[in-house]
């Protein structure tokens, strides 16, 4: 069962400084919205946001989202397509020559061969994803997640927003499954996860146990300044977003 997050999407900042922003007409939020759908690899959202961009723009002509057309075309094999803002780019003068270099990519077995393409496109979502990434965020990251544990940018963006969102039932619930597979938890995860075991988990014997399990060597290296009741403190004093893992 794909992991969820039952929360609605509201504008934030992660500390990676990508803004992720509810769908409007604004061309510069299509901008935004298509850059973190192709990042974490959401690639049909990333085209979905491009393609609106360009027809709300003046003139119905906007270089950058068309490029990332091309490029999401490219990506999903769709080569007339991505010939077609080729064309448009290419009587630009200023993008004439990024547009001209992408010519050779139209053809399948060089496509297929391209690095960044081929790293896309094992990426790309294998469970039929129902959720918008903008009004249900970040269940649509959950998908990503499971069908992919390596991708990263998709990772590391949700366990930036639970960590917002101080939702660490559900975080813990992912460092399970990076202790499992033996990777190694970044400071900041440490961080989070001590403050699990100090101040959310309630059971005294199942921290002597599991905390101990971690791997949290940048944590044990010199003296906690902070004491665990004023970690409990904080903690109870800043009241968390409520967001139930199923």
């Amino acid at each position: 069962m794909c992991s969820v997050f039952n929360i609605v999407i509201k504008p934030f900042l992660l500390p990676s400084s990508i803004y992720f922003l509810s769908l409007r007409s604004e061309k510069q939020l299509e901008i935004e919205a298509s850059e973190v759908a192709w990042q974490v690899g959401q690639v049909n959202a990333a085209q979905r946001f491009a393609f609106v961009g360009v027809l709300s723009s003046q003139r119905c002509v906007q270089p950058r989202l068309m490029k990332r057309l091309v490029e999401t075309y490219l990506v999903t094999g769709e080569y007339r397509a991505a010939e077609k803002y080729i064309k448009i780019l290419e009587s630009n003068p200023h993008y004439r020559d990024w547009a001209t270099a992408q010519r050779p990519l139209l053809d399948s077995v060089a496509c297929a061969s391209e690095d960044w393409i081929a790293a896309k496109r094992a990426m790309l979502p294998i469970t039929d994803n129902p959720l918008d990434l903008t009004l249900i965020f970040p269940n649509a990251l959950a998908f990503l997640i499971d069908d992919h544990a390596d991708n990263r940018p998709a990772f590391e963006y949700g366990m930036g927003y639970l960590l917002v969102y101080k939702d660490l039932m559900t975080f813990m619930h992912y460092m399970e499954l990076m202790k499992e597979r033996g990777e190694a938890f970044p400071v900041l995860y440490q961080e989070a996860i001590c403050l699990f075991f100090a101040a959310v988990q309630k059971d005294p014997d199942k921290y002597d146990y599991q905390l101990y399990s971690y791997n949290i060597p940048e944590l044990t290296k010199g003296t906690v300044e902070v004491s665990p009741y004023e970690i409990q403190q904080v903690a109870e004093k800043n009241k968390p977003e409520q967001v139930r893992f199923k």
